[in-house]
């Protein structure tokens, strides 16, 4: 449990520094205008505080770093069962793993919106008319718990070690909130960066009300997906500068109360 609460600590000094950084550039060099801008900081991060404290309280031992643990000590999961364990500490199919499981997340996204019962619980974090750093953490307990237990069954079935987990992890969490970040990449910096990378003015056009829009650039750390299946867009339809964000239906509504964001899955459509 040592080493599991180091991995835990290193992964949130990390997330903290990178929200300083991505904090600050906002700062400096905003892109969009935030309205009621600690306002929405906090009820975000009210949000994932209290999605943390579900996930550690009732499904400690489903977060994907234990069930890594648990399925290397028991050899579980295909790379065991088909005798190729010993590959688990080659770099390069360290790299495959990470690479393997961001894929496996842009599928998880694109279920998220083609399934309306999984929409439901995504359309939280789409309803935000903002876009910030904090949109990258905003997500109902449920679409975590969801989230968490997809991945939980893929390591498991895989048997994917526990170094590639910690490093996509860390990646996840960063990524999130690069990618929502309120500041724009120099037009070169960013179409050079994006064809590796998810940029903030990528990611942006996916959260445009215009449904389309919407329905691309589904891609979370690596944008290479987007590209291999076809749900790239380059630019939107209107100004990025000025495109309206969120979902049309929650345009006029008070999406960044607490209250608004836990209850409203459960709402009748």
């Amino acid at each position: 449990m040592i080493g599991l609460d180091i991995v835990s600590t290193s992964r949130l000094l990390i997330f903290l520094v990178a929200i300083a950084l991505l904090g600050y550039f906002e700062y400096r060099y905003p892109y969009r205008v935030v309205k009621n801008k600690w306002t929405h900081l906090l009820s975000n991060f009210a949000l994932i505080g209290i999605a943390t404290v579900i996930l550690r309280v009732l499904f400690k031992v489903l977060l994907p770093l234990s069930v890594a643990i648990v399925t290397v000590n028991n050899n579980w999961g295909a790379i065991h069962w088909l005798g190729l364990s010993e590959l688990t500490d080659n770099v390069v199919m360290m790299i495959g793993w990470v690479i393997m499981l961001d894929c496996a997340i842009y599928w998880q996204h694109r279920l998220m919106h083609k399934l309306p019962i999984l929409w439901r619980f995504h359309k939280i974090h789409h309803a935000d008319r903002a876009f910030d750093f904090s949109t990258g953490v905003r997500f109902h307990p449920v679409e975590m718990i969801i989230s968490t237990l997809f991945k939980s069954l893929l390591i498991v079935l895989l048997g994917i070690p526990v170094i590639a987990v910690i490093i996509f992890e860390i990646l996840l969490s960063t990524s999130s909130l690069f990618e929502h970040a309120n500041f724009r990449l120099p037009t070169r910096v960013d179409l050079l960066l994006r064809k590796i990378l998810v940029t903030p003015s990528m990611h942006r056009i996916h959260h445009s009300v215009v449904v389309t829009e919407t329905n691309s650039n589904f891609g979370f750390s690596l944008s290479w997906w987007d590209y291999l299946f076809g749900t790239y867009r380059d630019k939107p339809v209107t100004n990025e500068a000025v495109m309206p964000l969120g979902l049309t239906q929650y345009q006029h509504s008070d999406t960044s109360s607490i209250s608004w964001m836990m209850i409203q899955p459960f709402k009748r459509s």
